[in-house]
């Protein structure tokens, strides 16, 4: 509802004058959408300023990944990226969007999930450069050739022995079909990404 809200002049409480400034024009604006379009999703920037501040304070994380589903408008994007945040895209349509949208985007910057994509997503992916997550062994079951171009970009020296060592600890992380005979095999994700934690170390 456009004006001052019952709950604000109920409460009694002091609010600055230059954020009772900054409310209104907000509000003002937000009545002006409301009175031109019958639905709109409205992204306020100091809001999402303040939400990336918030998750970059936790000192665990390294790197931070802004999922592109909740919202791929170029704007946001942008100002993700001059943040800090990595892209994170499932599909081409999506890397394609995130190129044309962020100037000088590196493909390092960038973390593409698929998920039940076919083949020529992943292809698309590798050419790319960008970082390419398996959450199964489908892809590798079913195109093997896949992986010789992965094996290209190892080729020799410590990075030779760290795929070899990251292929060796994808075994000993994969549990077997339930009582021998359902479902398919799996890899125990966590207990995985610790593994390669000490392996890259």
């Amino acid at each position: 509802m456009c004006g001052t809200s019952a709950s604000t002049r109920r409460s009694g409480r002091s609010t600055p004058s230059h954020t009772r400034g900054s409310l209104t024009a907000k509000r003002r604006r937000l009545c002006e959408i409301a009175v031109r379009e019958s639905a709109a999703f409205v992204y306020d920037e100091e809001s999402l300023d303040a939400a990336i501040a918030q998750v970059k304070r936790v000192e665990s994380v390294d790197r931070w990944a802004y999922a592109m589903k909740a919202n791929w408008h170029p704007q946001i994007l942008r100002r993700m990226h001059a943040a800090g945040l990595m892209l994170e895209c499932v599909s081409r349509g999506e890397l394609d969007h995130a190129f044309a949208s962020v100037p000088g985007l590196s493909p390092q910057r960038v973390l593409f999930t698929p998920n039940f994509a076919p083949r020529g997503e992943y292809e698309y992916g590798l050419e790319l450069g960008v970082h390419v997550t398996l959450d199964n062994l489908y892809p590798l079951k079913m195109w093997p050739e896949l992986l010789p171009r992965v094996d290209r970009e190892f080729k020799g020296g410590p990075l030779a022995e760290l795929k070899a060592r990251v292929r060796e600890l994808v075994v000993e992380h994969t549990q077997g079909r339930m009582a021998g005979l359902l479902g398919e095999p799996r890899v125990n994700v966590l207990a995985l990404n610790l593994a390669l934690d000490g392996a890259s170390k």
